[in-house]
């Protein structure tokens, strides 16, 4: 076997070119094409074609997704979302299903459809090195010549106050939407970054700049409010968009099954209030993205299972009865595979700490002798809760970036800060039970994915049952556990004993 044509390095390279490009509807020897594929250039298909000005005062005619975004198909569900034309519109779909793509060409479709139209586009991250997503709108948009202007909480002098210790936070500046209004007289899309739970100001922000001609952007939605807040708060929040897109337009992409707190068993009916306040709100606007295009098929496979594992939990509240919108299933959405996840579970009772150490040390010299850190960074995420679990894996990879010099390679970071990131190759450093956590992180993996079970909490399935009381029988419902046989069976596992 030809080494280069062989190695892992050349294998996820050549993997993640097909994967980034989408290029999910080439034959292979044993499948006829993917059904349901749309050539992006096709223009009998559907047009996404824009005229950009040269220089020379002559006109050339592009392509928004595959000459500005780099993309070459897309599956007709897709296609249909982009040529929506409501007011109002959310794009719900599982990770790496392709929302943030259609948000892209939609905001450059409308931007170039008149000198006059203007775009807001709102970005749930508080600093512009935290948002993978931020630069990819800002590449679009520079290859389109549409001028733009990042606004951060600092820029906006936003002043921040905790009171009693409690999570709530209280924002007030007087020019806050006025610099925004200023911003879009001068530039064609304004880039606000407030961060979470900034919902009162968002609902200002909007009410201010209800006008045709500016159109709305929300990506990663599910981020934005604090969906524990009171319900009057969240009520005014979606009652505010509905009002803006009476005149205006609002696009919205989410995946409400990134929601902390609104997870597997400990959903309520009080808790899941805030999502039937959302349908009321967007009854006949939503969408639905199944087909995941980020991932490989071998990752897609397994974020599915465990997406299932985490909607079966759920106890039959009113979320019941429209989670089929909500928490759509996931489906692989082309036939390009690659390595099966590799998940190490560390079982032995001493030296656990110096043994995650190893794992992550020795992977990370083989992708960097597989040329990784010549193609793109590799992602090292971890919990951001318990703060023991955070602390702990932050330490190791500390240790092992200072005395291995992988610091040009490694993006190490908590879950929660990379909102719409996402890298060649992955290590997850988490517990069998925290399922979420785990779809978050994984995801994020577009080829290649290695997955620590952290010491202290794995157990053998079947090894410990809980004792019920002696009560009514209850519909049986899988445990919370990525240990689960479905999921094992989909990976390569390795127990450290």
């Amino acid at each position: 076997c030809d080494e280069l044509k062989c190695s892992l390095g050349r294998s996820i390279m050549d993997v993640d070119e097909q994967l980034r490009k989408t290029r999910i509807s080439f034959r292979s020897k044993n499948r006829p094409q993917n059904p349901h594929i749309i050539d992006v250039t096709d223009e009998t298909k559907f047009d996404a074609n824009i005229t950009l000005s040269n220089p020379d005062n002559t006109d050339t005619r592009i392509n928004i997704f595959s000459d500005i975004i780099g993309v070459d198909y897309l599956p007709r569900e897709h296609v249909d979302t982009f040529n929506r034309n409501e007011n109002l519109l959310l794009i719900n779909g599982p990770t790496g299903s392709g929302k943030t793509i259609i948000l892209q060409a939609k905001l450059i479709q409308w931007v170039k459809s008149s000198e006059q139209n203007r775009a807001l586009l709102f970005i749930p991250t508080e600093t512009e090195s935290e948002s993978y997503s931020l630069q990819r709108y800002q590449e679009s948009l520079s290859k389109t010549k549409i001028s733009n202007v990042v606004l951060t909480r600092t820029d906006l002098g936003i002043k921040i106050t905790r009171i009693d210790g409690s999570d709530n936070e209280l924002f007030y500046e007087d020019q806050l939407v006025e610099k925004i209004v200023s911003c879009l007289e001068d530039h064609q899309v304004v880039i606000v970054m407030l961060g979470k739970h900034t919902e009162r100001w968002f609902a200002q922000i909007i009410s201010c700049n209800k006008r045709k001609e500016i159109m709305v952007f929300i990506d990663d939605w599910q981020a934005v409010p604090d969906w524990r807040q009171i319900e009057d708060l969240q009520w005014s929040y979606c009652r505010s968009i509905s009002e803006f897109a009476k005149e205006g337009r609002v696009w919205i992409a989410c995946d409400f099954m990134q929601m902390n707190r609104l997870f597997g068993n400990r959903i309520s009916n009080k808790e899941a209030r805030p999502l039937t306040m959302v349908h009321e709100c967007f009854l006949n606007n939503i969408t639905i993205l199944s087909l995941n295009l980020r991932n490989t098929v071998d990752i897609a496979d397994i974020l599915s299972k465990i997406r299932k594992q985490i909607i079966a939990v759920i106890p039959e509240t009113k979320m019941w009865t429209i989670a089929d919108e909500f928490f759509p299933a996931l489906q692989p959405g082309h036939y390009i595979h690659g390595p099966k996840i590799v998940v190490h579970v560390i079982e032995k009772k001493v030296d656990r700490y110096d043994l995650m150490v190893e794992i992550m040390n020795n992977e990370l010299e083989k992708l960097s002798n597989a040329g990784l850190s010549q193609v793109g960074k590799v992602g090292i995420l971890y919990p951001n809760y318990p703060e023991e679990d955070n602390a702990t894996a932050a330490h190791a990879v500390e240790r092992i970036v200072r005395q291995r010099n992988f610091s040009e390679m490694v993006c190490a970071r908590a879950i929660d800060f990379i909102h719409s990131a996402e890298y060649p190759a992955v290590i997850v450093i988490g517990r069998p039970e925290y399922l979420d956590f785990l779809y978050r992180a994984i995801s994020r993996a577009r080829v290649y994915c290695v997955v620590i079970l952290r010491p202290e909490l794995v157990q053998r399935q079947g090894t410990e049952e809980r004792q019920q009381p002696p009560t009514k029988k209850k519909k049986e419902r899988p445990s919370e556990n990525f240990l689960a046989d479905e999921i094992v069976a989909g990976v390569k596992m390795i127990r450290h004993e």
